[in-house]
């Protein structure tokens, strides 16, 4: 719940920003927890390790875009990456909702 009220605590403070992006990852939320959350909550915008936790965020339409630990394998590009981005592609995934 400590998660659930800092996320409403930040969601007061910029209902009017265009998204909230969150390093640390998302709550896992239940219903109960999405009323307390309220109506009107930015795009998030997150890395996250537990995947588990995005259906139901993906299916509110909370999330616009979610950076987790890569697994569909082989990951795409060189199997010996050089660039960072080339890393971040052999290590990551991003997952966006459909339509986005």
């Amino acid at each position: 719940m400590n998660s659930l009220l800092r996320l409403r605590r930040e969601v007061k403070k910029i209902t009017k920003r265009a998204a909230i992006v969150s390093f640390v990852g998302l709550p896992k939320l239940d219903d109960e927890e999405f009323v307390v959350l309220g109506e009107v909550v930015p795009p998030l915008l997150a890395f996250s390790r537990d995947a588990d936790k995005l259906g139901p965020l993906i299916k509110r339409g909370m999330i616009k875009s979610v950076i987790v630990p890569r697994f569909k394998f082989p990951a795409p590009g060189p199997e010996t990456p050089r660039t960072s981005g080339e890393w971040f592609t052999n290590q990551y995934q991003v997952i966006r909702p459909t339509g986005h």
